[in-house]
């Protein structure tokens, strides 16, 4: 079978979508290496402007790179399109799905809330839909961006043969938005980086990681992570408002006198990051809040995987790959009480509500305890088992002779 991606954020983004399409592509190539798979992308991916990891799909044999040509007949959705190139780059929209066309691919995939509005009929199209956080939360979201989310879902809706959901939680917030939808669609959940299953996991909370245990393994062995004390809450990340990092500060000023864990943010860059660096200045806990920005996939598995609890106050997720990834390392949870964490995580974690700061306070003094660990660590096959690489790999396949 020959499948085509939109690659843009394959290649170029290094936050939740670029993770997403990185692992889902990787999880095919390795259960379904007998297809093809042609990535669609601007301009040539380079080691000074690409995801390093994105990389190395550039040396398998069964990956095919096409980059983006001029279409031959100039219409007028083409001229709108390059007037506005500054807010979304034409070629995605219209050129993408022609070239797909030519290549006889099979089935297009659309990882991110949209697809090429020149697909011809013949190649049968597929759609993630990881959330409609913008219809909920509007707030978050500056005007153009709102607009421009909307048309590309409503499009990705009405054209696509069949729409895959991040979560039954983004299928009922899109059936509530989008009401007219009534189309055929899955529900496959992300898969987690295999690198976090490269590790002897200890049988007992309190013991450490034991080893390596798998040859290719990307983990750097000359980082080594300083963390400010031996145990740490983890909380992964990027620094903006509906990640809710102030509240998380604010809950952890409350117990840090109750106990020696510290904490660690890691994420990337963002527009909330000056105010969390005030307000832990202002709180007096240089010492205690460490924040890691923009760390290496290396960095960041070392940091998550040497953590002793892990914690997530997100106001709203479409799917929430952190909580995966920190189920997958065996980490104590203290999370969010949100539909979307319910939904993977079930009676698991210690949840909260994102906005009661003696909760969140609280749900991570209770993860601190040994009992709960040990609780936690004996009901984790349950999301482990939502997100096994082969079992998404299955369904995905399931998906394209399906649609």
């Amino acid at each position: 079978m020959k499948i085509g991606f939109d690659a843009k954020r394959l290649f170029f983004n290094t936050s939740g979508l670029g993770n997403y399409s990185r692992a889902v592509l990787g999880s095919l190539i390795r259960f379904f290496p007998e297809n093809e798979y042609f990535l669609y992308v601007e301009k040539m991916p380079t080691k000074d402007n690409a995801h390093p990891e994105a990389l190395n799909f550039l040396d398998i044999s069964c990956v095919k790179i096409r980059l983006a040509i001029l279409p031959k007949s100039i219409s007028p959705i083409f001229l709108c399109l390059k007037a506005i190139q500054k807010l979304q780059p034409w070629w995605r929209t219209w050129g993408m799905g022609a070239m797909a066309g030519k290549d006889a691919v099979d089935v297009f995939h659309g990882l991110s809330n949209e697809i090429p509005l020149d697909l011809p009929p013949e190649v049968r199209s597929i759609c993630t839909i990881h959330d409609v956080i913008f219809k909920e939360f509007p707030g978050y979201y500056p005007f153009v961006d709102r607009i421009i989310y909307h048309w590309k879902t409503q499009k990705a809706l009405k054209n696509s043969d069949l729409i895959v959901f991040a979560s039954e939680q983004t299928k009922l917030a899109v059936e509530k938005h989008y009401s007219y939808f009534l189309g055929k669609n899955s529900i496959v959940y992300q898969p987690v980086h295999p690198n976090f299953y490269a590790i002897e996991y200890p049988t007992s909370p309190k013991e450490p990681i034991l080893s390596m245990v798998e040859s290719g393994a990307d983990v750097n062995a000359n980082f080594t992570v300083k963390p400010v004390s031996t145990d740490y809450f983890v909380y992964q990340s990027s620094f903006t408002e509906r990640k809710n990092h102030l509240a998380l500060v604010e809950a952890f000023s409350l117990i840090q006198k109750q106990m020696d864990w510290n904490l660690i943010l890691l994420g990337i860059d963002g527009p909330m990051l000056p105010q969390i660096e005030q307000q832990i200045a202002k709180l007096h806990l240089e010492k205690r809040i460490q924040i890691i920005v923009n760390a290496g996939h290396a960095e960041l598995l070392t940091i998550v995987l040497g953590a002793s609890g892990f914690v997530y106050p997100s106001i709203s997720e479409g799917f929430g790959i952190p909580l995966a990834e920190a189920a997958v390392a065996r980490l104590p949870m203290a999370v969010s009480r949100i539909p979307i964490f319910i939904e993977i995580a079930q009676d698991i974690p210690v949840y909260f509500h994102p906005n009661h700061i003696h909760e969140i306070a609280a749900a991570m003094m209770q993860i601190t305890l040994l009992d709960e660990q040990v609780r936690q660590r004996q009901k984790v096959s349950t999301i482990l088992d939502k997100i096994d690489s082969k079992t998404i790999a299955n369904s995905l396949m399931q998906a394209y002779l399906n649609s």
